[in-house]
């Protein structure tokens, strides 16, 4: 019996093999079809669910957003999932939080390598303290989905500064964009416009119309891309002193136990946490003969997010990538919150305490002149 937040938390140690929904693990890598085939359906459901709160005229955007995310909150995504869902609802009895009803905003979440109860949080701060100061006029998603992450910025971002705003939601699937505009539907005055984007095959020209300055984010997308090419930070660096920001679950990348077993492979390693999941170690993992399990109770939100990782396919090499940039002199990291919540933040039914955001800001050190594309001639030329 742990005490946290004044709040008596009663985990089990682990989950019985019939709330698994893994019989082996696979160290699974994840294609573009995959991602393809799994948000086609992500978005149409989306689609769906925007028509059914589209409601009169006068319900913009925000509006449309925030009754979609109380209707979430009966569902309460993980409460049923075959995996965590035993643990999760477990944790909101303990804390005496409904599961059931929209009269609630909280959630277990990761706090370090802690789990506590704690009220939903937004990271578009970043993108309203940047425009507010003048340091960015376009802001731009990548993996944007339906985008709802930028039109939340919009109305977050003070009148008239969101005025002098262009959005740009950059999403892979034809569904996703097609979620976008009709939310953009309901906002006449906010500059925005989709357009297809490849992780794999990034393609950013059509920001090089004139001189910008501009902010870059993810939300959980990058986290779908197992492995991300260097192409995609090249395309990005194209954009002298661009302002970068990740919320995506991969602070586990700087545990050298866990990212040594995710980088192998060992299915063994992964086994073990899946065999003793739990949101809160007990006295079984902390004076366990394992090794393995007593680093397991000192970090478990790291091995809990690894394993996620393992199981799901997800990110690898988000962190590794910008180290590299770092040494390099190439950027410089301004904030790197390992674990500062839980999961998804914009979108109150994707929290997941097992898959926990880190949150991470950069941005380009290169001076040179943003090229700009010449009309009809395929070529390049410094902006005036």
């Amino acid at each position: 019996m742990t005490i946290i937040g004044g709040t008596t938390l009663l985990i089990a140690n682990s989950l019985s093999n019939q709330t698994l929904a893994y019989s082996m693990l696979q160290n699974k890598n994840r294609s573009e079809k995959d991602a393809a085939t799994e948000y086609r359906k992500t978005w149409a459901a989306k689609i769906r669910r925007i028509h059914r709160f589209f409601g009169p005229d006068r319900a913009d955007s925000l509006h449309i957003l925030n009754l979609i995310s109380a209707d979430s909150n009966l569902r309460y995504g993980l409460l049923n999932d075959p995996t965590v869902g035993v643990e999760v609802r477990k944790a909101f009895d303990a804390l005496e939080l409904p599961q059931r009803g929209i009269d609630t905003r909280h959630r277990v979440v990761a706090c370090g390598e802690s789990y506590i109860p704690s009220p939903l949080m937004h990271v578009a701060i970043t993108a309203k303290r940047l425009v507010e100061a003048g340091e960015v006029n376009t802001i731009v998603e990548l993996g944007s989905g339906s985008s709802d992450n930028l039109f939340r910025c919009y109305h977050l971002i003070d009148w008239p500064f969101r005025q002098s705003v262009e959005f740009f939601g950059c999403e892979f699937t034809e569904k996703g964009r097609e979620a976008a505009e009709l939310l953009a539907s309901r906002e006449p005055e906010m500059q925005f416009t989709g357009y297809p984007f490849n992780y794999y095959k990034p393609d950013l020209d059509f920001l090089k119309d004139r001189p910008r300055k501009i902010m870059f984010f993810s939300n959980h997308s990058i986290e779908q891309i197992t492995t991300l090419p260097d192409v995609f930070f090249e395309t990005l660096l194209q954009f002298p002193g661009c302002h970068v920001a990740h919320n995506e679950p991969v602070g586990w990348q700087a545990h050298p136990l866990v990212a040594k077993a995710r980088r192998t492979g060992d299915k063994a390693f992964f086994e073990k946490i899946r065999s003793n999941l739990t949101l809160l170690p007990t006295w079984k993992e902390r004076y366990s003969f394992d090794p393995v399990l007593r680093a397991y109770a000192r970090t478990p939100v790291s091995f809990n997010s690894g394993f996620w990782s393992f199981s799901k396919g997800y990110n690898t090499n988000l962190l590794e990538q910008l180290n590299t940039l770092k040494a390099a002199k190439r950027i410089q990291i301004s904030t790197l919150e390992i674990h500062h919540a839980p999961g998804n933040l914009f979108v109150p039914a994707a929290v997941n305490p097992f898959n926990a955001s880190t949150f991470i800001e950069w941005n380009n050190l290169s001076s040179a002149v943003t090229p700009v594309a010449t009309e009809g001639t395929g070529t390049s030329t410094p902006a005036p």
